[in-house]
């Protein structure tokens, strides 16, 4: 898929962040779109900021969660357009806390947004694409900490090392056919999604103790740092892997990753306020 000129795309999570930034390439690239969130005020808002950038564009609300919410979305997308050709499987959240102390609530919310967001948006739209004869491309965001493992991101680390996989899998699955997939793994980019997450014990995000807090600082001032990148240009990165059939994506590359692999003692002693080294 060479040129997105007037190509379909659907975008998960589009009301801010990567996925907002994602939308707007796209939108640069001439696609038609279809952005989906679950925050109604924050929709709309993406939505008149693209179509004032020209772009072709609708919105849909829609939990990921769900899969009747997204086979809806699906539904609406070919209704619009006639067809789907690229599926941005984007929307994310993040829990912060212990394992073993962080509710039941908590650990869906993480693993049903972030993993099983993505199997309800391949199972909706992958066998449309197929159908439709026409080049198809599914992008996966999942994350560096996909890949890397760090404390106090169990149920994020969970999700994001099954959407690797699953993707791998896709790819082997969808080998010879007309749809090309993308796996990308961004590390430290200017989004909310810190700000936004639940931390501490529970779904009520109490009881956060030091170690924790101090953590959900250091990443916050990770993602502000002079290395995080925009989503803008991760969206401009998206826009170029499909155009190139480019499977593995990761926009900050090795040297930027922003969590560090450490076995429990050197992370039990480590200083989270001055960062991990």
């Amino acid at each position: 898929m060479d040129n997105l000129e007037s190509k379909v795309g659907v975008v998960t999570g589009a009301a801010s962040g990567i996925g907002l930034g994602i939308a707007r390439a796209f939108g640069a690239e001439g696609m038609r779109l279809v952005l989906s969130d679950v925050s109604e005020d924050q929709l709309n808002r993406a939505v008149v900021d693209l179509r004032t950038q020209g772009a072709d564009c609708i919105g849909r609300l829609a939990d990921v969660r769900s899969e009747t919410e997204v086979n809806a979305l699906a539904d609406a997308a070919v209704e619009a357009y006639g067809h789907v050709n690229v599926l941005c499987n984007n929307a994310g959240v993040a829990v912060v806390g212990r394992q073993w102390e962080l509710g039941a609530a908590d650990w869906a919310w993480a693993i049903d947004t972030c993993l099983w967001g993505v199997i309800n948006g391949i199972r909706a739209f992958v066998p449309r694409m197929l159908d439709s004869g026409i080049a198809c491309h599914v992008v996966n965001v999942a994350s560096m900490g996909g890949l890397l493992a760090a404390p106090f991101v169990g149920p994020y680390a969970c999700a994001k090392h099954a959407v690797v996989g699953l993707t791998k899998a896709l790819r082997a699955e969808l080998g010879g056919t007309n749809v090309g997939v993308t796996l990308v793994c961004p590390g430290n980019v200017r989004t909310n999604v810190v700000r936004a997450a639940r931390v501490g014990r529970g779904s009520g995000g109490s009881d956060v103790d030091g170690d924790v807090g101090a953590f959900v600082g250091f990443l916050q001032t990770s993602v502000e740092g002079e290395n995080s990148m925009e989503p803008e240009d991760v969206g401009k990165m998206v826009a170029q892997a499909i155009k190139t059939g480019q499977f593995w994506l990761l926009p900050n590359g090795e040297s930027q990753l922003p969590f560090v692999e450490a076995d429990f003692n050197e992370m039990r002693t480590a200083s989270f306020s001055s960062g991990i080294e």
